[in-house]
């Protein structure tokens, strides 16, 4: 895998309805991970995860069949951020006990999925820096927090450029500008601001 992020495939829109009794939009303020209680960074998977448990939990939906971890304590062990590395079966078993299923699996279309990127109408796949957002502009965002100089973004269209699924890869300037105007905000200043309310 490259140490660039890659955004996910455009897709287009459809009659996306927010539907306010769905887990994800009614516990967008949970601050830990469901399997490890590290900070959450969103809602994948059907359950609200760190970045590791994720990926973790996606590695293991991938390897299928080879997937053959064997647990030394008897299927007793206590998953949490310093021990979740030391069993995989235990880490595992906790992930289906949370009912988490993989992308694009049996309950996306009723959880996070129906309600579009705020900044761009695309699908979304979760509550990433205070917003749902899709796949692509979690990770733009993050690229324009950790890397990128967005003092040195400029729009040549007189900074009014339509951000939409098909459009939002034209102009960074307004894409950033569209990401801070519904309200994403860095994740270290978000993650310490739930954490305390």
């Amino acid at each position: 895998m490259s140490t660039q992020e890659e955004e996910q495939p455009d897709f287009p829109t459809a009659n996306f309805e927010e539907n306010p009794s769905n887990e994800a939009t009614t516990r967008t303020q949970s601050s830990l991970c469901d399997v490890c209680a590290d900070v959450s960074s969103g809602f994948y998977c059907g359950a609200f995860v760190c970045e590791a448990c994720k990926k973790f939990f996606v590695r293991c939906l991938q390897m299928k069949e080879k997937f053959r971890a064997v647990c030394t304590k008897d299927g007793k062990c206590v998953i949490n951020k310093t021990t979740r590395t030391q069993c995989s079966k235990c880490r595992y078993e906790k992930c289906i006990s949370l009912n988490m299923y993989g992308p694009g699996g049996r309950k996306v279309s009723e959880d996070i999925n129906c309600i579009p990127c705020k900044v761009c109408g695309a699908p979304s796949s979760g509550f990433h820096f205070g917003v749902t957002t899709c796949e692509g502009c979690k990770g733009f965002y993050r690229r324009c927090v950790k890397k990128y100089d967005t003092a040195k973004f400029h729009c040549t269209n007189d900074n009014n450029c339509d951000v939409t699924w098909k459009t939002r890869n034209v102009c960074k300037f307004c894409r950033y500008q569209k990401c801070q105007d519904v309200g994403m905000m860095p994740e270290s200043w978000f993650q310490s601001t739930i954490l305390y309310l």
